[in-house]
């Protein structure tokens, strides 16, 4: 399913003495914890199928609470919970809405400050979640010889049928010698690097997966591919994901995702000496 262009709400307001005010203050008693309430409400009428809310609450320096919240109103876009927070703390919250089991808005609050004063509502809008693409590997430096281990790896994606892109590298500093799945797109997953999708050139490597046929597709984050290169020369070799036309995502419907949608993370690069 491709990216929802409705805005989400979320507001945070008062049950007995406890709520939330503007500023990033929040209202408190003397008492050492208080229950809030979150109401959710689009900018536009229900046009999104959001089916449930993972909210994330971080208190001063404590690890991280998570509530699921599925009493969403269809018609209305409310949800309601409650939650317990000391008082004198620093309270970080963040919310993701999902579409059945994907990902499809996200916001958040940074640093509310209890404070004994305001008590007009916050709001933390939930805009549609964008996908990452992006490069990475735990190597830094490496010899002639040894070999480069980088991920191709996607956050918060949408449904998904296929992903196609093209690598840009140094083919005087490095050579790839295997592209592997990563496992992100499921074991059943069709590997297409090796199935008439690839025009390798010299310095290009052409790297696809799709979902078998009539798979309703996958979302979330993972590894898509993992690819090895074996470093020839001295140097400072990089790698690079290309935005050109190769550069697919593609929807079970069939429909392609616009790239300005997407944020890549395009660029690694390693020290061989």
């Amino acid at each position: 399913m491709a990216f929802r262009i409705v805005n989400f709400i979320i507001i945070i307001s008062i049950i007995s003495t406890f709520g939330c005010g503007q500023d990033n203050h929040i209202q408190r008693n003397t008492e050492d914890q208080h229950s809030i309430s979150f109401h959710l409400s689009p900018d536009t009428p229900a046009q999104n199928n959001v089916t449930e809310i993972e909210l994330k609450i971080t208190v001063s320096d404590a690890e991280p609470e998570f509530l699921r919240i599925t009493n969403v109103n269809p018609g209305q876009h409310t949800a309601r919970t409650s939650i317990s927070v000391p008082v004198e703390s620093s309270i970080t919250l963040s919310a993701i809405a999902f579409d059945g089991i994907c990902p499809v808005l996200r916001g958040n609050l940074e640093n509310l400050e209890v404070s004994p004063e305001q008590n007009s509502p916050i709001t933390i809008v939930l805009n549609p979640v964008q996908a990452v693409i992006g490069i990475r590997s735990n190597q830094q430096q490496i010899s002639p010889g040894e070999n480069w281990d980088v991920e191709i790896y996607i956050e918060d994606a949408p449904k998904l049928l296929a992903v196609t892109m093209e690598l840009q590298f140094n083919e005087q500093l490095l050579t790839p010698i295997e592209s592997i799945t990563g496992g992100g797109f499921g074991s059943d997953a069709i590997f297409l690097e090796d199935s008439g999708f690839n025009r390798r050139e010299e310095n290009i490597l052409s790297l696809g997966l799709a979902r078998p046929s009539g798979n309703a597709g996958v979302c979330g984050s993972g590894v898509l591919f993992r690819i090895t290169f074996e470093a020839l020369v001295s140097g400072n070799a990089s790698v690079r994901i290309l935005r050109n036309n190769m550069f697919t995502l593609t929807t079970p419907d069939f429909e392609r995702i616009d790239n300005s949608r997407i944020i890549i993370r395009p660029d690694i690069s390693i020290e061989i000496r």
